[in-house]
């Protein structure tokens, strides 16, 4: 039997970011002479199957935490996608998230005396730590660059979603009441986000402009968390346990077609798309040991791209 992992505990303390993902699409095989005695089909003959979409070429780098159980933290790495040229970010830190280019890193400190939401370059430089509270959490770079989104129970018992505006940052309201949720991802456009949260006795991922309008309900499962909103602003990939374990799903952003993407019966979860939208990365432990893998859109060509070396399970 496979062991069960507390994956709500694991969201609060992790995130990956894809940094980039591009390049051809795979050339598909060469095609070979059938020999002269292969009757040809008749137009009666059952049909092949249509062949799945290939899985685009991978470029780029990835950025990821992983525990380190001897000193009890996480540390932040960044590698090759394929696992190779593998270098230390941030120690006792996790939940990194990328700007746009690369360049900067936001992440959450888990050090004793520097606790709270950093932002710094990848390779170091100036730091701006623009929230000291344990409870904060999940920042994410605004399109633009120039903002974040996270959550904190700073204000309360139950978390609510906060911007920061220029130096400082503010809780997100609706009718003067705060916003309450968590894990918030970013639309495209920069006007709005999903995020996890319960209104009433409703549960699941919901959307929001960020001055608080047009609030709709998206899913409809307690369990579905860490949304991440496809590059064209259509799609939004999540994990939840609606089938009875963690997985990988999709969801138009109106709602509609929710559908899984991955159905093994391990951990599969903590989604994040490529900047060009043609693959999605995520965290599972299917092989055994954890690893970041990576499939198309549609849930095809699901592969292993590096074994991560270490746990994304445990406590800080």
């Amino acid at each position: 039997m496979k062991r069960k992992t507390n994956f709500l505990i694991i969201l609060l303390i992790i995130a990956i970011a894809l940094l980039t993902a591009c390049g051809s699409t795979t050339p598909a095989p060469t095609a070979t002479t059938a020999p002269k005695d292969t009757p040809t089909p008749s137009p009666t003959d059952t049909p092949a199957p249509a062949a799945q979409p290939a899985a685009p070429a991978l470029g780029g780098r990835i950025i990821f935490p992983v525990y380190d159980a001897a000193a009890g933290t996480y540390h932040i790495y960044i590698s090759n996608l394929d696992g190779s040229d593998r270098q230390l970010v941030a120690e006792a830190a996790s939940q990194p998230n990328l700007n746009s280019d690369g360049t900067r890193v936001v992440f959450r400190s888990w050090q004793g005396d520097n606790r709270g939401l950093i932002e710094r370059g990848v390779d170091g430089g100036d730091v701006w730590k623009f929230n000291t509270y344990f409870e904060a959490g999940r920042a994410t770079f605004a399109p633009d660059n120039q903002s974040f989104l996270f959550h904190s129970r700073e204000a309360g018992e139950k978390p609510a979603i906060y911007r920061t505006i220029e130096a400082n940052y503010d809780v997100l309201r609706r009718e003067s009441n705060p916003i309450q949720g968590e894990a918030p991802a970013w639309t495209p456009d920069g006007q709005s986000f999903i995020y996890k949260s319960c209104i009433g006795t409703q549960c699941g991922l919901y959307f929001s402009n960020l001055d608080g309008s047009n609030p709709r309900q998206l899913t409809e499962d307690l369990s579905d968390t860490n949304p991440s909103v496809s590059p064209d602003g259509q799609t939004v990939a999540f994990m939840s346990q609606g089938s009875g374990n963690w997985d990988v799903y999709t969801v138009n952003l109106d709602g509609t077609n929710r559908t899984p993407l991955t159905t093994d019966p391990a951990n599969d979860g903590l989604p994040i798309w490529s900047p060009d939208g043609r693959t999605i990365a995520f965290a599972s432990d299917r092989s055994g040991e954890w690893s970041i893998w990576a499939m198309n859109p549609d849930g095809s060509h699901q592969r292993e791209l590096f074994p991560l070396g270490g746990s994304i399970d445990g406590r800080v």
